[in-house]
């Protein structure tokens, strides 16, 4: 929800009625809501009768086309938000993000990440997809909608995953989804795990302490091409649920984001 605060112009006049200037003075303040898609870029702004007040039509990457009221016509409402932690630099057309600003012209920050090589390896991409990926604050992507797997520094697979590359130990071996999920056979799997849990993919890649780091996968089915696929949902004995990948994937994110 969002208080904003409108203007009027209230008319000025001395001798003969000519108005001089306009004096602009702070009208009553009113309560707004937002309506966001799953990433939080608002579409909709609503009033506290639940009338459409602001409609916004973007570009792909996040420039805003067009807004207009709930009657078809120019919204009266202005709405500086945009993609999630962005907000509209009416003069420059920029998105401020926090810590540097973005361009929704060419989908890209102006500036290098702040934190380096941390943020990934292109310093001014925003997001691989803005479908599925936020940056909130300018420093480093975050998926909404992933798989996630820790790769620990003593892991066998480290020098794999840093380059994005995630594959079996074994592709030929015969293991059953809960054999795999038992543990402790490391070199003898064709399954690779995933998880929607971030914090328990985290714990993964700290386990051997500075060194690990964390990949991440948009959730859904591979593409006509692809040399991988998931063999199985399985929930194993501590209740945490793992995607089982079969094949090997490439083009995977890399992250140090909340590693040692």
């Amino acid at each position: 929800a969002k208080l904003e605060a409108h203007y009027e112009a209230i008319p000025q006049a001395t001798g003969s009625g000519t108005v001089l200037y306009s004096d602009y003075r702070l009208a009553e303040p009113q309560l707004y809501y937002f309506q966001t898609d799953h990433l939080g870029t608002p579409l909709e702004v609503t009033d506290t009768d639940g009338n459409l007040a602001w409609v916004g039509h973007y570009r792909a990457w996040g420039k805003l086309d067009k807004a207009r009221g709930g009657n078809g016509n120019n919204a009266v409402t202005d709405n500086p938000f945009r993609f999630q932690g962005q907000y509209h630099d009416e003069e420059t057309g920029l998105h401020y993000n926090r810590h540097r600003y973005y361009d929704p012209e060419i989908g890209r920050f102006i500036t290098q990440d702040p934190i380096g090589l941390m943020g990934g390896a292109n310093l001014y991409q925003y997001a691989p997809n803005p479908t599925i990926w936020v940056d909130p604050l300018g420093l480093n992507k975050s998926c909404c909608r992933c798989l996630y797997r820790g790769v620990s520094a003593n892991h066998p697979a480290l020098d794999d995953a840093t380059q994005g590359v995630v594959r079996p130990a074994n592709p030929n071996a015969n293991l059953s989804p809960e054999q795999h999920a038992e543990g402790g056979l490391t070199g003898e799997s064709q399954y690779v795990s995933w998880t929607p849990d971030k914090s328990l993919a985290l714990q993964h890649a700290n386990k051997d302490g500075a060194g690990g780091v964390l990949l991440s996968v948009p959730q859904g089915a591979p593409q006509s091409g692809d040399s991988w696929s998931w063999g199985w949902t399985h929930i194993n004995d501590w209740g945490e649920a793992e995607m089982l990948q079969e094949g090997t994937r490439t083009g995977v994110n890399v992250s140090r984001e909340g590693c040692l």
